[in-house]
């Protein structure tokens, strides 16, 4: 699996975000690196290098701090997982929906109605107005129903953990 640097970093900050809610007091890049391997089900253990470079690169974006004692540093997260899903939906909304709520809305709802995945058979369409996309067993020229607003709600702690790239 060739993960991309977002996918790397979601995972880095998820075991950060575990490590502090254990109430570990200082996370070394080694307590990161064990978490990963030994909570999150990889066979075998990133290097520390990968992870070390990865936690740096969220410090340089400001998601994380560092704290020097003795050779090692120590980190911390500087936002809990709901706020990174209020960061992660607020950019997918401008960046996939122009900024439309009821778009997302829409879209969230018929990905939560489909049994399947929807899209597996059907490419994505690009319009003016922002991302569509037809589902499975649909043809491409029918109306995708989007409901009510009051249908749905919108999940920030979902989102966290499946937007690319905070």
């Amino acid at each position: 699996m060739n993960l991309k640097q977002g996918d790397l970093e979601n995972i880095i900050l998820n075991a950060l975000w575990d490590l502090e809610a254990a109430e570990e007091s200082k996370i070394f890049v080694s307590h990161v690196q064990d978490h990963i391997k030994n909570e999150r089900g990889h066979l075998k253990a990133w290097a520390y290098t990968t992870v070390k470079t990865v936690l740096d690169r969220l410090v340089d974006k400001e998601l994380v701090s560092r704290q020097k004692e003795g050779k090692k540093y120590f980190y911390k997260s500087q936002l809990d997982r709901h706020q990174a899903g209020v960061l992660a939906l607020e950019k997918l909304l401008k960046q996939y929906f122009q900024n439309d709520v009821a778009k997302l809305e829409g879209t969230l709802a018929m990905i939560k109605n489909q049994p399947q995945k929807p899209y597996a058979s059907r490419p994505t369409q690009m319009g003016s107005g922002g991302i569509t996309a037809t589902p499975a067993g649909q043809p491409a020229s029918a109306p995708i129903s989007q409901p009510a607003p009051s249908q749905t709600a919108v999940s920030a702690g979902y989102m966290a953990s499946t937007a690319q790239g905070i």
